[in-house]
């Protein structure tokens, strides 16, 4: 019996060292504040554009890749927001035959708005028009979100034409 007592208690005594209860909390993460200055150091989209006729449907895919950015957004406190600046785009369009189609242009941005955030998606109105974005990587030098958008029209010879298009932006705060 005395046997028993003692592996009992050293079993006892094992279980209460690996059940040991720690109450104190966790520190919450720290919330990255987005407001300031940002320039554009990374942007490209990618998509595809589908039409459809009273007999076929057309797919075209598309992507870009911007460079030579020069870029500068303001997220500023009273979340008012502002960008401006200048960058070269290389738009790849690839018909459904597979044939590929090369335009460069250069853009010029400048528009202001409104921002807002609830964790981690950002919104962002232009002209009364609501991008919703999703942060990917928020720190203190690095933001970059993503923003997938699509369009239903009927054209002109009363085609169905769908646009989804992803637009994915990388910005990182100046050096001070």
């Amino acid at each position: 019996m005395k046997k028993k007592l003692k592996i009992l208690l050293f079993f006892l005594a094992i279980l209460s060292i690996g059940c040991s209860k720690d109450d104190s909390a966790s520190p919450a993460p720290a919330v990255i504040d987005i407001s300031g200055i940002w320039n554009l150091t990374d942007y490209h989209f990618e998509g595809s554009q589908r039409i459809i006729d009273d007999l076929n449907v057309t797919t075209i895919n598309f992507n870009a890749s911007a460079w030579d950015i020069d870029v500068v957004a303001d997220f500023s406190d009273d979340n008012s927001y502002h960008v401006s600046g200048i960058y070269n785009l290389d738009i790849t369009i690839i018909d459904e035959d597979g044939s590929i189609y090369y335009y460069p242009r250069t853009d010029i941005i400048n528009e202001s708005g409104t921002w807002s955030r609830n964790n981690d998606f950002l919104g962002i109105t232009v002209d009364d028009v609501l991008r919703q974005a999703s942060i990917i990587l928020l720190n203190d030098t690095t933001l970059n979100f993503v923003i997938s958008s699509n369009t239903n029209e009927t054209d002109e010879n009363n085609n169905n034409v769908s646009v989804f298009r992803t637009d994915y932006y990388t910005y990182t705060r100046p050096s001070n």
